[in-house]
């Protein structure tokens, strides 16, 4: 009995040791896929995706009895890593003490974690030996989850790969959850075939290799052909020339009450000394550039003198601004963040309304199930949102060929969300995307670039020409193929000119069906892993 005792306590620090390693295991594996999303914008992050895409693989080769701690606690590593600057904005927004804004972050990471459960939970339902083997299951399990999950941020594992032009190209298809797929179909094929090696099983590692490779190949020769079809198809097309004005402006100084005409003068004084010398078809300036309150009889109407951004322009403008709405409620006015085109003869031919809200600074998380939350924003004011928001047209004679340009726009971070632009284009058709935004709210944070990263995705999907026009950067213009053409440097005041901007008129399968087809995929994956689910349960009762 004694032996028997001496020989338990003996073990004891093996488990325990053993239990710390797991841990260190999937938190660290989280943090791999929050590392990939900080740093998306470089290609480091593109590395740090495929290394998590391996490291789920081959934790799920090695640890076949997991336990659902361990999945939450990587999750939660995952967007306590990726969103670290969370906390910084909310204390920024919310006017919070720093300890309470930490405590705010952390708890919206509460739920998000629990993605990688409901993904090991669909993972064990299709790895059934009559339905899907490991290979497969653990890419469609992903696939499924990061589908359908709610999102806090809607990032995906594939987005990370936007400095891997050939694999991109892919997302024309079903946007970057297909790239998603195949990162972890490559890794789960990696694995399983090492895996047969080691177990002596040379004809197992044969057909997962093949299979790699083949998988890898049609990919590849996908991406080719679309760089290759696609380039052809923009050098053929008329180039547009735009101006993106970047203010520069102090978040925290210049967009108070009693600086905007400051603000105006400043932005004013920019495009003027650029058109001096230049003659571009459209003028951009960024979120927010204009703070008079426009009501929506002005829209189709001549502005007076004092209602007017820029008096003395001769070319179309879109800028940001607010469109206020008429309601009973004198003493707190209701406005929607907006973007205006403002005509060479001073009229307003059409306004964009924001449609998705950011966090904390436009709307406070849940509050529409606990009013009382929308207290912790401290303003005196409501923000709507824009519905059925069509896309801006204006003719440009150098380029007309009989119809006007179409551009679909979005603010802020709407152009992280794919179904802003499609819903437009598919409204109305687009030729360009347009996105304002004044990330300088972000401060010095990842999050900038980031925005920026994931909104290149829109381009692909869409296979439009995605222009961005923010107050402190990221300024810039990426082609249908995600390619970065002009970009303006950050923090610095300036205007970015092209005036090589093409216009494609492709169609691609994304435009078409959205992520209908990742949607319905997703659905039918879930239900066949809870059938799964519920026939093993039956067999043991």
């Amino acid at each position: 009995m004694k032996k028997k005792q001496g020989n338990s306590e003996a073990a004891a620090p093996k488990r325990r040791s053993f239990l710390v390693l797991r841990i260190t295991a999937w938190v660290a594996a989280g943090a791999l896929l929050g590392l990939s999303h900080a740093f998306g914008h470089t290609l480091a992050g593109a590395y740090l995706a495929a290394a998590f895409a391996l490291s789920i693989a081959l934790l799920y080769r090695l640890l076949p009895s997991r336990q659902w701690w361990e999945l939450y606690l990587a999750g939660y590593a995952a967007h306590a890593v990726c969103c670290h600057w969370l906390a910084q904005i909310i204390q920024v927004y919310s006017a919070m003490p720093l300890p309470l804004a930490i405590l705010c972050a952390g708890l919206l990471f509460v739920f998000p974690a629990l993605q990688f459960v409901v993904f090991d939970l669909v993972h064990r339902g299709l790895c059934g030996k009559f339905l899907i083997r490991h290979s497969l299951a653990l890419p469609l399990a992903w696939l499924a989850v990061e589908a359908l999950f709610p999102k806090l941020i809607p990032w995906y594992l594939g987005q990370a790969e936007s400095k891997f032009l050939i694999l991109a190209q892919a997302a024309d298809i079903a946007g970057p959850a297909l790239i998603s797929f195949l990162l972890f179909w490559w890794a789960a094929l990696l694995v399983d075939g090492c895996a047969a090696l080691a177990g002596n099983n040379a004809s197992g590692a044969v057909r997962k290799a093949v299979l790699l490779a083949l998988a890898f190949s049609l990919t590849f020769v996908y991406g080719r052909y679309r760089l290759y079809s696609l380039d052809k198809a923009l050098a053929q097309s008329n180039p547009l020339r735009l101006a993106l004005v970047q203010g520069n402006l102090d978040p925290f100084h210049d967009y108070f009450d009693g600086k905007m005409e400051d603000r105006l003068a400043k932005l004013r004084g920019i495009s003027r000394d650029f058109l001096a010398q230049h003659d571009p078809d459209i003028l951009v300036w960024p979120e927010s550039s204009a703070g008079y309150d426009y009501y929506p009889e002005h829209l189709g109407a001549r502005l007076t003198q004092e209602q007017d951004p820029y008096p003395e322009l001769h070319v179309p403008l879109v800028f940001g601004g607010q469109l206020r709405a008429h309601t009973q409620h004198a003493d707190q006015p209701h406005y929607y963040n907006s973007a205006f085109l403002r005509m060479p003869d001073a009229s307003l031919a059409g306004a964009y309304r924001k449609q998705e809200h950011f966090p904390f600074s436009e709307r406070v998380p849940l509050s529409n199930y606990f009013p009382a939350l929308e207290k912790l924003r401290n303003r005196d004011y409501v923000l709507l949102r824009g519905e059925d928001e069509k896309p801006f047209s204006l003719t440009v004679r150098r380029i007309s060929n009989n119809r006007p340009i179409r551009i679909a726009t979005a603010i802020c971070f709407e152009d992280m969300w794919p179904n802003v632009f499609l819903a437009q284009f598919k409204r109305g058709g687009a030729d360009l995307l347009l996105a304002l935004s004044n990330d300088g709210w972000f401060l010095d944070s990842v999050a900038a670039p980031g925005h920026y990263f994931s909104s290149v995705w829109r381009a692909i999907e869409l296979r439009r020409t995605l222009v961005r026009a923010t107050n402190n950067g990221i300024t810039a213009i990426v082609d249908p193929l995600g390619r970065e053409h002009h970009v303006l440097t950050p923090r610095t005041a300036g205007v970015l000119y092209a005036d090589d901007v093409r216009i494609l008129e492709f169609d691609s399968p994304y435009s078409r069906y959205g992520h209908r087809l990742v949607s319905i995929a997703a659905g039918l994956i879930i239900i066949l892993a809870a059938t799964r689910l519920l026939l093993s349960i039956r067999v043991l009762r």
